[in-house]
This record gives structure tokens, sequence and C-alpha cells, in this order.
């Protein structure tokens, strides 16, 4: 976040199978061992075929997602993952699951 306070904390999922048919997810499910063991998650599902208030939630879905991993909410910086970053998360991954 540009203030350096928050942290973009949602969860946003979207998923599109071969016919096109869109299943969005948006909550706070946390996929860490913490997480699944100690908190409470909830997430509210919509499903594109369901008529028009769900087709419109995953629109509503897509379009944050996309507002956001494009650069264009002025109060969300965008970085780039550089390889140095992604061999730390990896080495991180190798030693919680050895």
């Amino acid at each position: 976040m540009k203030n350096k306070l928050g942290s973009y904390h949602p969860k946003n999922y979207i998923l599109t199978d071969s016919s096109g048919d869109i299943v969005s997810s948006t909550g706070s499910t946390n996929d860490t061992a913490n997480g699944m063991r100690y908190s409470y998650e909830s997430d509210a599902i919509s499903l594109s075929w369901e008529g028009r208030r769900d087709s419109e939630r995953v629109l509503q879905t897509i379009q944050d997602f996309d507002t956001v991993w494009k650069g264009l909410d002025p109060e969300i910086n965008i970085h780039d993952l550089d390889k140095k970053m992604a061999e730390h998360i990896l080495d991180q991954l190798k030693i919680e699951n050895s």
C-alpha cells in the first residue's frame, strides 16, 4: 500500500472451465499452516451461470483483480518478483516441508 502501513489482504480466486463458466471467490482464506489450523476464515463464492446477481459478482471480482494486477489502483504498489526474492521464498518452503 502506498501509505506503507497496510497490505493488500483480500484473496480473490477466479476459475474458468473449458465451457467458459466461471467460479469466483473473494474472502479471507489464509492458506498458511497457522491459518488453516487456528484461524476462522470466510469466502463468498459466486457462479457465473447462476443468474444475474452471481454473474455481476463474478464480473466485479474479475474487474477488481485486473485493476490491482495491472497496477491501475493508485493506492497499491505492484512490485516484480526478482530472482533473489523468489529463491528466498523457495528456500523457506524447503525448510517448512522438510
